[in-house]
């Protein structure tokens, strides 16, 4: 009764205990043939690019919300061994009171601009790749900052 937990004799011990998918071996050559036509240095140069920029605007947003008398600010972390294309934007709270900020700030993102974030010990995951833009990147910090914002002024 149940399901068996011992290992199958041989290869079958690696089956993925389904029917092979005719259709996955084809999609995983396409995605490699795409990204070894885009050259991966290019892509990490993109997507270091993008980083930065979104570095740039953090002050930006940083400036807006201590204008509004309040003493959070947004830290721009990214991992050393990733290709730039995730990083987090860490909030530093003063104001135990106000914890579950990240979290209203990615909910603000997710119903007014379908901008879809995970929250990680109050540090917002933002993620960007190939398709990514500048514009993107400059449209995501005005909302993001239009979310701070907002925020700020819920109880």
């Amino acid at each position: 009764d149940g399901f068996p937990l011992e290992f199958m004799a041989g290869a079958c011990r690696i089956d993925a205990g389904g029917h092979p998918n005719p259709i996955i071996l084809p999609m995983v050559a396409a995605g490699l043939a795409l990204v070894l036509h885009l050259e991966p240095g290019r892509i990490h140069a993109h997507c270091m690019k993008l980083a930065a920029r979104l570095d740039q605007h953090i002050g930006r947003i940083n400036t807006q919300v201590r204008a509004q008398k309040s003493s959070h600010t947004f830290e721009y972390v990214m991992c050393p061994d990733t290709s730039g294309h995730i990083v987090g934007l860490r909030l530093v709270l003063h104001e135990p009171r106000n914890a579950p900020f990240a979290e209203k700030v990615a909910g603000y993102l997710e119903s007014v601009g379908k901008v879809y974030l995970s929250v990680r010990a109050q540090t917002l995951r933002v993620s960007f790749y190939v398709y990514t833009t500048e514009d993107h990147i400059d449209r995501f910090a005005d909302a993001l900052m239009r979310a701070a914002l907002e925020c700020l002024k819920a109880p």
